[in-house]
């Protein structure tokens, strides 16, 4: 499975000092790295011309942002007029490495590089007093809507610190959706059952075909043996 790593990490001033961007860059000493007011990709120098910085190039820049509004929402498939699923999202990162064909992120997005929310405790937070708020609402909360769930947290480690986060709620369960097999740095986690790790699966055929750069059919089985195994709920879509 392909392994991502950016070529330039640009950082907002006003998340400089958070723990996890210190912790992000710490895990790509290597990568340059540069510290701007409020990065704006489309007057970034090679972010106009789409010859020069296709999607694909343009994920190679990773941008530690700080996130304003509000972190969690309900599913934009809900109206007055569905029957809705109670399903709230939570927005951690925007954009993800994996290159499927369908995915409606290849054009979604109006922006090609990887942002992570990097003031984290402010956005878990906002989750806490929604939570605490609507104390008789059971919270199923998925972060993968504007990314795959797991396709970057090997190495960026922030699913780390929303599993134990979750597990002291008591009326939220967290959903993390993807197409990867990376579950190692997850497995001793003190989950307490407040997880569901989601793997979207296809035939094997249609994952070489259009899938590309995720895991195959046979590693996300894998995993979610081993994930099932230390005791996180699993399941599967068998939708893109």
């Amino acid at each position: 499975m392909f392994q991502y790593h950016p070529e330039r990490i640009i950082i907002d001033k006003a998340v400089a000092a958070e723990p996890l961007t210190e912790q992000i860059c710490g895990r790509f000493p290597e990568v340059p790295t540069q510290l701007v007011e409020n990065f704006a990709w489309h007057q970034d120098e090679t972010g106009t011309d789409p010859l020069r910085n296709p999607l694909t190039q343009g994920k190679k820049t990773l941008h530690l942002k700080y996130f304003k509004g509000t972190s969690i929402k309900a599913c934009p498939g809900f109206s007055n007029d569905l029957v809705c699923c109670n399903y709230f999202t939570l927005d951690l990162i925007e954009n993800c490495p994996f290159e499927c064909t369908y995915c409606i992120l290849q054009a979604f997005l109006n922006k090609p590089v990887i942002t992570v929310h990097a003031n984290l405790e402010e956005i878990l937070e906002q989750v806490r007093q929604r939570t605490v708020a609507q104390p008789d609402t059971l919270f199923r909360v998925g972060t993968g809507e504007h990314s795959d769930s797991l396709a970057l947290d090997h190495i960026l480690g922030i699913k780390s610190h929303v599993i134990r986060f979750f597990a002291k709620l008591p009326n939220a369960l967290l959903e993390l959706k993807t197409k990867s097999s990376n579950v190692e740095h997850l497995l001793d986690l003190p989950h307490g059952g407040k997880t569901v790790i989601s793997w979207s699966v296809n035939p094997e055929a249609i994952v070489e075909q259009e899938e590309h750069k995720t895991a195959r059919l046979k590693e996300r089985l894998e995993a979610a043996g081993k994930a099932s195994a230390a005791g996180y709920k699993v399941a599967f879509h068998f939708d893109p």
